[in-house]
């Protein structure tokens, strides 16, 4: 499975969490809720915290109606599959790198121009699921490209 599958299974896992009132009060993690659902996907696990095949660590919290979900530590090639792979047959919003949102699909161009750039210190890549839809919810990509760090390195999660 790759990494862009499970970000992919996370947020189908996470929709299913959705209550009447939303994923919960912003700011909840809702790893343990999914943990506990058996909604984590093909990622480690450990002591409460889910990792990417990178070492970074994987986040999932509410912001009420909407959820975010967090990955540090992206390389290059793992940045643009993401980010041009996650907006298929899905509705979302992805930024790469804070740049402008694209709704829909992310070229490969774009994808690579907005992942290109190497980051002294490692940032993270946020899926954010803004303004639900009534039924599925609409998901919103945000994309900070990690790089092999050339100097010190410290983890941002």
């Amino acid at each position: 499975m790759t990494d862009a599958d499970n970000v992919g299974q996370l947020i189908a896992n996470t929709r299913k969490l959705k209550g009447s009132t939303g994923y919960g009060a912003s700011g909840t993690d809702l790893i343990a809720q999914l943990s506990s659902i058996r909604g984590l996907p093909n990622m480690s696990f450990s002591s409460g915290k889910l990792y990417n095949a990178w070492s970074g660590q994987v986040t999932v919290v509410a912001n009420g109606m909407t959820f975010t979900v967090t990955e540090a530590g992206l390389p290059q090639d793992a940045c643009v599959t993401l980010a041009t792979k996650i907006g298929r047959g899905q509705k979302v919003t992805t930024s790469i790198n804070g740049g402008t949102a694209v709704n829909g699909e992310v070229s490969s161009a774009a994808a690579t121009s907005g992942c290109s750039t190497d980051i002294v210190q490692p940032r993270r890549a946020d899926v954010r699921v803004p303004q639900p839809d009534l039924h599925l919810g609409n998901v919103r990509v945000m994309l900070q490209r990690v790089g092999r760090c050339r100097g010190p390195q410290a983890v941002d999660a």
